[in-house]
């Protein structure tokens, strides 16, 4: 068989795709589209597409060919949830100015549009990781970094949201022998959105 010459026109590329359904038969589709910007898609598990052509979640800021130069991903791969009745939410890390990185989410209604604005829940200016107990032999530590990382988020059958974030900070260690090393901290915090009552306390999994 002969195959075709490649076309000279260039496919549209979707890049950090992910999708997520709920037991009602809707899947939303999530990626990161050429010009950086969150895009999806909403369809039935039969194939049906609720919209003409993707839409735009979130504007990125910054260069959208290097990641991550706006937007931070979670680790397990999931950035969005949808809800039995069909709105969903997504959520980003993104760092400011100063090089912070704050967790953002923005919840949409089951038509696809947005509800509210865009809120940052957590940050890396919410205080320091607080300082484990070194071995003895360390005689002086300097916190280098600090780094926040979304991980996942469910939506129940009501709407009701749980967003998950890992925190970590590296530090610097000098011991009795003179030598120097590597010490990092990493944490799991969880914080749910009711529909009714709002944003509950932030607890350290």
């Amino acid at each position: 068989n002969i195959r075709p010459p490649p076309s000279s026109t260039p496919v549209p590329y979707k890049r950090l795709f992910r999708a997520v359904s709920n037991s009602s038969g809707r899947l939303l589709a999530t990626w990161l589209g050429e010009d950086g910007d969150l895009l999806f898609r909403r369809y039935s598990t039969s194939g049906l597409s609720f919209d003409a052509s993707p839409r735009t979640a979130v504007n990125t800021v910054g260069d959208p060919l290097v990641l991550p130069s706006s937007f931070v991903f979670p680790s397990s791969g999931k950035n969005a949830a949808i809800a039995e009745d069909g709105s969903f939410v997504v959520q980003w890390g993104e760092p400011d100015v100063n090089g912070d990185i704050h967790l953002n989410f923005q919840q949409f209604s089951a038509g696809g549009t947005p509800v509210g604005s865009q809120s940052s829940i957590a940050s890396t200016l919410d205080g320091t990781i607080s300082q484990p107990a070194f071995p003895p032999e360390v005689l002086s530590s300097v916190l280098q970094s600090e780094d926040l990382v979304p991980y996942d988020l469910v939506a129940d059958r009501d709407g009701n949201i749980s967003l998950a974030w890992q925190r970590s900070a590296t530090w610097i260690l000098n011991d009795s022998t003179a030598d120097t090393y590597i010490w990092k901290e990493t944490r799991l915090f969880l914080r749910r959105y009711d529909v009714v009552t709002g944003w509950g306390e932030t607890v350290e999994v």
